[in-house]
């Protein structure tokens, strides 16, 4: 049995940096490069893992080669099939639900903003 590494990489902070305006982050074009280059070498499987959506990803990483983890593990592409947890359409319904009361319960604090993901709710503060 040959070894296998498995190199899993968060993309927010990691391997972008973290903005203000989370639509405004970029994987830069060496960075890019370097994920490519990593996932030819023989044994070597790259896999970014983040809380963005499953579409964010291929956009900011198209062309790296990886294997993609989204939605804080709920969705897994490009090892094998297309996996998406059995429950991920009910958790976002519920989701949904959550963001409002959580907007709610936030709307005074400054630096303070709720994202909605599919199957989460996050609370910045920057």
């Amino acid at each position: 049995m040959s070894e296998r590494l498995l190199v899993a990489l968060d993309f927010d902070g990691t391997l972008a940096a973290i903005r203000r305006d989370p639509a405004k982050v970029k994987l830069s074009a060496a960075r890019r490069a370097f994920l490519a280059r990593l996932g030819r070498v023989p044994g070597v499987r790259v896999l970014i893992v983040s809380g963005r959506p499953q579409a964010f990803l291929h956009r900011a990483l198209a062309g790296a080669g990886a294997a993609l983890s989204g939605e804080h593990g709920w969705v897994l592409e490009g090892i094998g099939r297309t996996w998406r947890h059995p429950r991920l359409s009910r958790r976002a319904l519920e989701a949904r639900l959550l963001a409002g009361v959580v907007q709610c319960a936030v709307q005074n604090l400054k630096g303070v903003r709720v994202e909605a993901k599919t199957a989460a709710v996050v609370v910045h503060w920057r």
